[in-house]
């Protein structure tokens, strides 16, 4: 059954979809969803480049760790943010 969506809210889904079609983005609200309550955007990119490099946090190395972390803060914290399916302090 077909439903005709008001522009605006054509326009929050394609915001929705559009943050959840990065794999890291998802990872990130995973990570975040595994936490009880705050967390720090450290503690995020190292849970996802663990992830995505496959192997134990304790084992990311400090380049691995920091290109996740610096690609979470510049792309995708924003549109996680935008998209209302997280808040970021400061």
């Amino acid at each position: 059954m077909a439903r005709d969506l008001s522009p605006a809210a054509r326009e929050t889904k394609n915001e929705l979809f559009s943050a959840l079609s990065s794999h890291r983005r998802r990872y990130v609200l995973y990570a975040c969803d595994q936490t009880d309550g705050e967390t720090t955007l450290s503690d995020i990119a190292e849970q996802v480049a663990a992830w995505e490099y496959d192997k134990p946090i304790a084992e990311i190395t400090s380049t691995e760790r920091k290109r996740v972390y610096t690609s979470i803060q510049q792309h995708h914290l924003s549109k996680l943010e935008a998209a209302g399916l997280i808040a970021v302090d400061g």
